[in-house]
């Protein structure tokens, strides 16, 4: 289950998991519209814990998803923009 801190933010998001197995995996940012606004990383990653950093310092307040999909599972996690 991914983890996002500190959330809300006004700068910096924080998104950390965990895998399991090595394998190829996408992180994007979605708007509350669900439109894609950002890719924060697309490739392959061996497992482990692993950390990203969303800079919002561009984004507006409010209400956004951090969509991590590994193979074809999807996890989602809100993240709160607070200026």
């Amino acid at each position: 289950e991914p983890l996002v801190y500190p959330n809300p933010t006004n700068s910096t998001a924080n998104i950390r998991f965990e895998l399991l197995i090595p394998t190829s995996i996408s992180i994007q940012i979605y708007d509350i519209n669900s439109r894609m606004i950002a890719t924060i990383y697309e490739g392959f990653l061996e497992s482990g814990y692993h950390n990203y950093e969303w800079n919002t310092t561009k984004a507006s307040s409010g209400t956004y998803f951090a969509r991590i999909t590994v193979n074809s599972t999807i996890s989602s996690i809100q993240i709160i923009v607070n200026k």
